[in-house]
């Protein structure tokens, strides 16, 4: 295995232990500690903001990329009664979590 190699697989392993992050029991938590906590206290942006840039972008055809936990989609503002969502994350908990909260 050459020093490249070596690297891919370094980052490969590193991009996997961060998406482990997101646990079931770390997702119970996230909405109130990113969305209540660290946007508005650390990064120091009304939450209400982000809402209005989401739903300025938002399309009836939708690629959610690193859903988390779907806080957006659910209180997104689609167009269509029946929008097409499709989500993408590294992390099964993520997706699961997301997809039972847009089910409707």
């Amino acid at each position: 295995m050459n020093s490249e190699d070596n690297a891919k697989l370094n980052t490969s392993n590193e991009v996997e232990a961060g998406a482990a992050v997101y646990s079931n029991f770390v997702l119970t938590i996230y909405d109130v500690e990113v969305l209540m906590f660290e946007i508005p206290v650390i990064f120091k942006c009304p939450l209400r903001k982000i809402k209005d840039f989401f739903n300025a972008h938002i399309t009836d055809t939708h690629l959610d990329v690193g859903v988390g936990t779907g806080y957006f989609l659910d209180k997104g503002e689609f167009s269509a009664k029946n929008p097409t969502i499709h989500l993408m994350d590294l992390n099964e908990n993520s997706l699961q979590k997301t997809s039972r909260r847009i089910k409707r």
